[in-house]
């Protein structure tokens, strides 16, 4: 992505926060923004027509991960991970408020059953299974920037679903980075199994009776 401004540099579209296109609404009109690099922008008037022209394109790359949309789920597990911090006497580096959890995705689904299944268990075997797929990020602020530092994706099978998968909630996908800032710094794993432990208190809460974790045998090198 080229710069509009006045030094004219060319930037990697991740380097510049720059969103895909392809991702938001066509009526939105992206394209037709201005792009303008940091520096350039701080260079010019706050009222200059030039940045007017990019304010949507400015609104977009200066999101910040706390002005995501707020639920219950993502409250019960933010304010249990802050609880298991105080209890342990682990401090955030920027303090509490610079870690946020949201729910970024929550979608409605149907699990088709397996021919085999029906094949084993006959025509009382349910045809399909409704669940909701969500996904779960944890972001921290660093250098001023929000970097996402764990992913979770659910799938939770309620009480609508017929048995055998009745109230049951599956942990299908886990993934973290290194870079949360924490002191001291080898409690990582606190934070994660925070995560973990307050999304499952609260689908306990809201009435799923079994948890399932999905998980492939690790790979030569990888860190589990």
């Amino acid at each position: 992505m080229q710069c509009e401004g006045q030094c004219k540099r060319w930037y990697h579209f991740t380097c510049c926060m720059y969103p895909d296109p392809a991702q938001l609404p066509q009526q939105w009109q992206l394209e037709k923004q201005r792009f303008h690099c940091p520096l350039c922008r701080d260079a010019l008037p706050p009222h200059d027509p030039s940045l007017l022209a990019s304010a949507k394109l400015v609104a977009i790359v200066d999101r910040r991960a706390a002005q995501l949309p707020r639920c219950a789920l993502s409250d019960a597990v933010e304010q249990f991970v802050a609880a298991e911090f105080r209890a342990a006497g682990v401090r955030l580096v920027g303090g509490e408020e610079s870690l946020s959890v949201r729910l970024v995705s929550s979608k409605q689904f149907t699990y088709r059953a397996v021919s085999g299944l029906k094949a084993r268990y006959g025509d009382s075997f349910p045809q399909e299974f409704p669940y909701t797929s969500r996904a779960l990020l944890a972001f921290q602020t660093v250098e001023g920037r929000d970097v996402v530092l764990f992913a979770m994706y659910v799938q939770e099978y309620g009480a609508h679903c017929p048995k055998p998968n009745t109230n049951r909630t599956y942990i299908s996908y886990l993934d973290s980075v290194r870079y949360l800032q924490i002191e001291p710094p080898d409690q990582r794993t606190l934070a994660y199994h925070a995560i973990i432990n307050g999304y499952l208190r609260h689908a306990c809460a809201r009435g799923f009776e079994y948890a399932h974790i999905w998980v492939a045998p690790p790979q030569a090198g990888d860190e589990y």
